[in-house]
């Protein structure tokens, strides 16, 4: 009987193990709603660049609050082989702020031009935003949120990091 119910734990917690690891679903790049009262979302991203310009990513507070980073973590999609999620230090961002966080600088993962993702989540592990794409990203051009946070994802923008995001 405690040779079953052993066994039982190992499959289950296998399960919910692996269920963690499934690439977001590149036939639908929009993500879920947020969960009522979300502020922070990823907001832009730059992925290719021809003047070696290094992969970022941006995430917006949309709320009235400050609110601290701690604890949250940036990652690309593959969660194999060499994934390197980014665990955000002590860092804020003022209500209507903007963050960027600069590949080399702040993470050491890359961006693929192409069927790549991004990931946010909160100190809990619990994935709050996520965008994946499949088309190839252009040199030097952003893909964002229009308007910042809550929008459409839009390719081919002039970057704006830091600052809200332009047609």
């Amino acid at each position: 009987m405690k040779i079953n119910i052993f066994k039982t734990a190992i499959i289950l917690s296998l399960i919910i193990f692996l269920s963690g690891c499934v690439k977001d679903n590149p036939s639908d790049p929009v993500p879920p709603p947020p969960p009522s009262g979300q502020s922070l979302f990823l907001n832009e991203f730059l992925a290719t660049s021809a003047t070696a310009q290094p992969d970022w990513i941006e995430i917006v507070n949309i709320g009235s609050d400050t609110i601290n980073l701690s604890g949250y973590v940036l990652s690309d999609s593959s969660r194999t082989g060499a994934w390197q999620p980014f665990t955000i230090g002590n860092i804020k961002i003022p209500p209507n702020g903007f963050r960027q966080f600069v590949n080399g600088t702040d993470f050491t993962f890359g961006l693929g031009s192409s069927n790549e993702g991004i990931r946010l989540y909160d100190p809990n592990w619990v994935v709050i935003d996520s965008y994946y794409w499949t088309a190839t990203q252009i040199a030097d051009r952003t893909t964002g949120r229009i308007p910042d946070g809550t929008g459409a994802w839009t390719p081919n923008l002039t970057p704006t990091p830091g600052a809200p995001n332009q047609p």
